[in-house]
Formats: C-alpha cells, sequence, structure tokens
C-alpha cells in the first residue's frame, strides 16, 4: 500500500537539500534519517540510472572520473557504497517524510513512476527536473490512466527563460515551478499567486532568506530547500509563535 507521511503543521515545508548533511554524508541513508529526526517536513534528493538500469540517489553524473550511467550497479557500490538505490531509501524513509525526487536525466521516467507507485500516496512526494522533456514525460505518462495523475511534477530552473517564468512553467506543463532563491522578490511572489502556481525555492541557506520565505501571511512558497533545516525549522517556529 502507498505510504503518506505525516500532515502538515505550516504552509511552507522545510525540505532538506539532499538530506540533513550538517554531520553526515548528502544523498544518504544517514543524511536521509537525520533529516527525519530533525524535524525537516521532506527530503529533497536526486535520482540517475547505472548501466544495468538501477535507479539509485547521487547527485554527481560522474563517479572517479567516469560516467556514473556507464558503470554497472555492482561497480557503482564497491567504488562508493555509500550511494543507496531508490529503493531502499524509498524502503528507509517512505512514508515517514515527504520526499522531493529530482530526476538529473531522462530515459527511465516510466520505471521510477512503476516504482514510486507502489510505495508512496502523491501526498508523499514531488517530483522535478531542470530538463523540460523529463517534466513533459512525467506528465504524460501520469494522464495515461494506470497511475495516479494526482502525483505533482515540478520544473527547476535557474537562469530565467525569456519572457515570463510562469508562463514558461504552464507551457512545460508543470504543476509547479522550483525557481532558484535569487528570483525571489515580491512581485515575482505576487505574481506566482495570481497565476496559482506553487513554488519550492532552492537552496535557501541564509537566515533573511528564509524567513522572507516563511513569514506569515505566506504567498505562493510551497517548500523552502535547504542544506539547514534545522535553522529554518528554528526559525519558522519564531516566526509562526508570535503571527
Amino acid at each position: 500500500m502507498a505510504s503518506t507521511p505525516p500532515a502538515y503543521r505550516f504552509p511552507t515545508q522545510i525540505v532538506a537539500h539532499r538530506g540533513d548533511h550538517t554531520h553526515a554524508e548528502e544523498n544518504t541513508l544517514a543524511a536521509f534519517t537525520a533529516a527525519i529526526e530533525s524535524g525537516a517536513d521532506g527530503i529533497e534528493l536526486d535520482v540517475r540510472r547505472s548501466r544495468d538500469g538501477i535507479l539509485l540517489v547521487f547527485h554527481d553524473a560522474e563517479l572517479e572520473g567516469q560516467p556514473l550511467a556507464a558503470l554497472t550497479w555492482a561497480e557503482i557500490r564497491a567504488r562508493k557504497p555509500t550511494i543507496p538505490t531508490l529503493e531502499e531509501v524509498l524502503l528507509q524513509v517512505g512514508g515517514k517524510i515527504a520526499l522531493d525526487l529530482e530526476l538529473k536525466e531522462a530515459g527511465y521516467e516510466e520505471q521510477l513512476l512503476a516504482l514510486i507507485s507502489k510505495q508512496l500516496s502523491p501526498a508523499a512526494c514531488v517530483l522535478t527536473s531542470f530538463l523540460p522533456q523529463v517534466v513533459r514525460r512525467l506528465k504524460e505518462l501520469l494522464r495515461r490512466g494506470d497511475l495516479d495523475p494526482a502525483f505533482q511534477v515540478g520544473l527547476l530552473v535557474e537562469a530565467q527563460p525569456a519572457g515570463s517564468p510562469l508562463a514558461y512553467c504552464r507551457e512545460v506543463g508543470a504543476d509547479f515551478l522550483a525557481p532558484h532563491y535569487s528570483w525571489l522578490n515580491l512581485p515575482f511572489l505576487a505574481a506566482a499567486a495570481q497565476a496559482r502556481i506553487p513554488l519550492y525555492v532552492w537552496t535557501v541557506n541564509d537566515p533573511e532568506i528564509m524567513a522572507f520565505c516563511l513569514r506569515p501571511p505566506v504567498g505562493e512558497v510551497r517548500g523552502l530547500i535547504t542544506d539547514l533545516p534545522s535553522l529554518a525549522l528554528h526559525i519558522r517556529a519564531q516566526l509562526w509563535a508570535v503571527s
């Protein structure tokens, strides 16, 4: 049965970027466990695939100078035993905390959806990618009818596209936009609210920017992705205690 994490108490979720890697290696089971223990609402993690088709959690495209996609899972595990498979992550933390799964490459969208649909409910995760073709493919697969169409797919963006980034989000078919924090200002938040496009903002480590995202009343910032989840949680608790 698909699992669902505990309900959220606040409108803006604190999402631990690659887990809580303050005292643990990023994108590892230890970092994901630490994120749960910190009280974070969610975990952002990176998904890639080995040469023999195993979905794994790792940020970089290369390992020891070789493309990760050119190595078998056995070769990858032998070189870096701390890299987990996505299935291992789902078994350990699925249902305990929300997940933000970033697809780093195209080509395994159907495989990923088949895996998560067995273990996670749409309330338990979101899917993101910098690649518009991946966002479009995920949405296409979710419309087929054999998967739950309620899974939310977001477009990650760093450099602002020509024209309106919110219009580009709609053009790609994404359910939400995940912009770099440098985009944040009141006019942009107002435009997102008017367009009814939720935002997941990355990677926010500055306390003042955290407060800007978290301070009530909240606009369309649904998720704050940060390397410092404990700090963000502390700031959120202070802001909402006096709101």
